[in-house]
């Protein structure tokens, strides 16, 4: 489990449900909440994001690595019409589940690293776990993420269409 991801799970568990109907808040409202203001903002105004498959390896290993976990493939940079789909796809709280997540052993089989400025936003997906981890200057921030119900599984398929463990 990453580092303090069972403690946020903890205290994301205590959290009551919010209901973006019932307010007056906005998406980006609601996600710089959940996530921070700062992560947003990196989401929503990239200058560059690149897509990698990852895959748990041991902390003594000797390989490249995104976070904790060791990369296996990298994309090409997005396009900015692949920007555009994944930044729907990810500043989309209809694609969260806000009330908390549950306990889970986070393995994540994808990730993709947000570029702007000096700073690099990391989002890792567990499709097990239906939870992304939002990681930005050693702050990490895990929530739940309806993975294939957003059609970001379809999207990382293609731009990975080979990659076995995720298809």
């Amino acid at each position: 489990m990453c580092v303090g991801c069972k403690r946020i799970a903890e205290i994301r568990g205590l959290q009551s449900d919010r209901h973006i109907a019932s307010t007056n808040e906005t998406s980006k409202d609601v996600l710089q909440q959940e996530l921070s203001k700062e992560m947003v903002a990196i989401m929503d105004t990239p200058e560059e994001v690149v897509g990698y498959t990852v895959q748990y390896v041991a902390p003594e290993a000797d390989v490249e690595r995104i976070h904790e976990f060791g990369l296996k493939n990298t994309s090409d940079i997005l396009s900015s019409d692949q920007q555009q789909k994944l930044q729907d796809i990810l500043l989309n709280t209809e694609n969260y589940h806000l009330s908390g997540v549950s306990l889970c052993n986070f393995s994540p089989e994808f990730a993709f690293q947000f570029q702007h400025g000096k700073d690099n936003l990391i989002v890792l997906f567990s499709r097990r776990c239906k939870q992304a981890l939002f990681v930005l200057k050693g702050k990490e921030v895990l929530t739940s993420f309806n993975i294939e119900e957003s059609g970001l599984l379809a999207f990382v398929q293609s731009l990975f269409p080979i990659e076995e463990s995720i298809h």
